[in-house]
């Protein structure tokens, strides 16, 4: 990964603020797994910086975070990323962060609104994977709105989501793994590891660019990629992942019938 711009110790302070803004402030709780993530991190956007480099700018910004209000502090240093850090290597600022949400496996509504209010003051907005990539997928390797990476299994992870996401803002480790787990299914010649990558290119473009037609466009891509006598077992797992943590809201159903109805199908079951 390229270095930081000029100011490097200043940077890793600032990135380091914002990570651990994120792991922490949004729940109030940073456990090993994202702490792991956050040096991870650090270490690669400067990878000559000893330890006794890192651990100053994880201690900086610590002592900034904790001491009074960690709002002005944390405000400065988005603002100083987002001026002085070039656009491209913000959006991969962003997704170190998806990162770090998704280190303790679960998505929260903050993290999502923390990330989302950041990729709006850094002008970054995230569009479908363009980079060509060979994959062994099923009827849903079919590309999608006209990028070279972007899949219906893509818009089918995106559907997911939102489900899990939108309609109670909170998207638990069950949820997340019940996702993966119906993907894995509609790709029988990938490997599990494959799978999260596309949960994540997914995930990033409904924090960054949550606009409504994105939704609606993957809703008309699964319709044109699944036939019709295999849109029911979609619902099937439509409901398998809003029940994952052991409860179908009525948003949930809702949307789900809405599905149905915009691919031609029955009424699901109550």
């Amino acid at each position: 990964m390229e270095d930081l711009p000029s100011q490097n110790k200043d940077m890793l302070r600032n990135l380091a603020l914002l990570y651990i803004a994120l792991a922490h402030n949004t729940d109030q709780d940073m456990d090993s797994a994202e702490a792991d993530t956050i040096a991870d991190r650090l270490q690669l956007w400067q990878a000559e910086a000893t330890n006794e480099t890192l651990q100053q700018a994880v201690g900086d910004a610590l002592q900034a975070y904790t001491q009074g209000s960690a709002a002005d502090p944390v405000r400065e240093a988005a603002h100083a990323v987002g001026e002085t850090v070039p656009q491209d290597l913000r959006a991969f600022i962003l997704e170190d962060l998806m990162d770090i949400a998704l280190a303790d496996d679960k998505f929260l509504h903050e993290e999502n609104s923390f990330i989302g209010e950041l990729a709006s003051l850094w002008e970054v907005r995230s569009e479908p994977e363009e980079k060509p990539e060979e994959r062994k997928w099923s009827i849903l390797n079919e590309r999608t709105r006209d990028t070279k990476g972007w899949t219906a299994i893509h818009d089918l992870a995106y559907i997911y989501l939102t489900l899990a996401h939108e309609t109670d803002s909170y998207l638990s480790s069950e949820e997340l793994e019940a996702i993966q787990a119906k993907l894995s299914e509609w790709l029988p010649d990938v490997d599990d590891d494959e799978v999260l990558p596309v949960v994540k290119e997914a995930l990033r473009l409904y924090v960054q660019n949550p606009e409504r037609n994105v939704f609606e466009d993957a809703v008309e891509s699964v319709k044109q990629a699944v036939p019709e006598h295999q849109r029911d077992a979609v619902l099937e797992d439509l409901r398998y992942v809003a029940g994952a943590d052991e409860e179908l809201l009525e948003q949930e159903q809702a949307l789900i019938d809405d599905l149905a109805a915009a691919w031609g199908q029955s009424e699901t079951s109550r």
